[in-house]
């Protein structure tokens, strides 16, 4: 098998607000007797990734992403350490991948982590810049600010010969579209080769939500103002070149995010560390999912465990097919859904596409049903009645 392995880092410093990731704060697990905690995580994801590419038959690693939490809190050595796990585990020599991503916080970056990533394989950094805007950075519990940021924007200039994508939250409290459009102009002096422009959601459980129902949240935008951000974001994006090929992804040509990528064509991954997700497509057209522990001490004892199993069954496997696929800017392949699921999308979303083919809200693009620009920005009432058709749809 070859395929992408999603890596999570379980612990961060602090806990953004509106995050609702699984993470621990290090600085407690340290005290609680953990040690070193970057080192039990890597050395238990040794033995869980050992474990995945022994029972699925691994050959190649096409990407890898580690993601978290805060990955930027490993040491150099425990990166070093993650990269000869994974030439450990493939068939295939020498180690390879075609993307390899890690996400870091600006204000944890030094040359010899940079330089560790380089030594461990890592071609691709991702970069948590939320905002240039320190008070707004202070208003959702990012321990960064507009310094720190531009300190590792010049450090990553100097030092890193990989690709970089900057994230970037349109919507927090007291950003203006003017204010977004200042953060651009002046991350786009750094020349970064992907950006991901995200709408700040408020999800149910995080410290944001609660801050938010208790009224303790001041200069939020509504729903119309974030939109407004959103738009103005993305148009200063494409007019510097960067194309949208993804509802929140732009990017330079060729430079696209290609493990995500393999998430939106469910092209199938697995995963590790605890909280991560795999799905394993089959030849039925059905799909094996596990998750693992979602709790960082369980799985430190116990890290080969399978966790939460499940199987996917057609019906559900074309839906999460459907609602990742019209993410995407070029849309949803016909050709691909009919060797995987021997149906063409056009009859079994007859209704909804011819709906919003007239009201010039989807397009044909060649092999592939796309929403277009406008469409997008409707993509959840898109995948609502995408979701109403298949579910009385028989045939599928």
């Amino acid at each position: 098998m070859d395929t992408s392995l999603y890596i999570h880092i379980p612990f961060c410093k602090s806990k953004c607000d509106y995050c609702d990731f699984y993470s621990l704060d290090s600085r407690n697990l340290d005290k609680d007797g953990f040690g070193s905690i970057g080192k039990k995580v890597v050395d238990a994801l040794g033995s869980q990734i050992t474990d995945i590419a022994d029972t699925f038959s691994v050959n190649s690693w096409k990407t890898v992403y580690i993601g978290g939490g805060t990955p930027s809190l490993l040491s150099p050595t425990e990166i070093i350490s993650l990269g000869e796990i994974l030439r450990k585990t493939i068939s295939v020599k020498p180690f390879t991948t075609d993307e390899w991503t890690i996400e870091a916080n600006p204000e944890d970056l030094t040359s010899e982590w940079l330089n560790a990533c380089t030594e461990a394989g890592i071609t691709r950094l991702s970069l948590g810049i939320q905002s240039m805007d320190t008070g707004i950075l202070k208003s959702v519990g990012r321990r960064g600010t507009r310094e720190s940021n531009l300190k590792a924007l010049e450090l990553v200039a100097a030092a890193w010969k990989g690709d970089v994508s900057l994230d970037l939250i349109a919507g927090l409290p007291g950003q203006t579209p003017d204010g977004l459009r200042r953060d651009l102009d002046e991350l786009f002096a750094y020349n970064p080769d992907h950006f991901s422009l995200y709408s700040l959601t408020i999800e149910d459980g995080t410290p944001m939500a609660s801050k938010n129902k208790r009224g303790l949240i001041h200069n939020l935008p509504d729903d119309d103002e974030s939109a407004s951000i959103w738009i103005q974001g993305r148009d200063a994006l494409e007019k510097k070149g960067y194309h949208q090929y993804e509802v929140s992804n732009f990017s330079k040509p060729m430079k696209e995010s290609i493990h995500n990528t393999a998430y939106w064509e469910m092209d199938g991954w697995l995963a590790a560390g605890p909280s991560s997700s795999a799905t394993i497509i089959r030849a039925d057209a059905t799909a094996q999912r596990y998750t693992v522990e979602r709790n960082l001490q369980k799985w430190l004892k116990s890290p080969c465990s399978p966790g939460e199993t499940e199987l996917i069954n057609r019906k559900d496997l074309f839906i999460e097919h459907m609602l990742m696929g019209f993410r995407q800017v070029r849309g949803l392949s016909r050709t691909k859904t009919f060797e995987r699921f021997g149906l063409d999308p056009v009859i079994s979303l007859k209704e909804t596409i011819a709906s919003w083919t007239d009201r010039h809200l989807l397009q044909p693009i060649g092999d592939r049903i796309a929403l277009t620009g406008e469409g997008l920005l409707f993509l959840n009432s898109f995948l609502a009645d995408c979701i109403d058709e298949v579910s009385r749809e028989k045939a599928v």
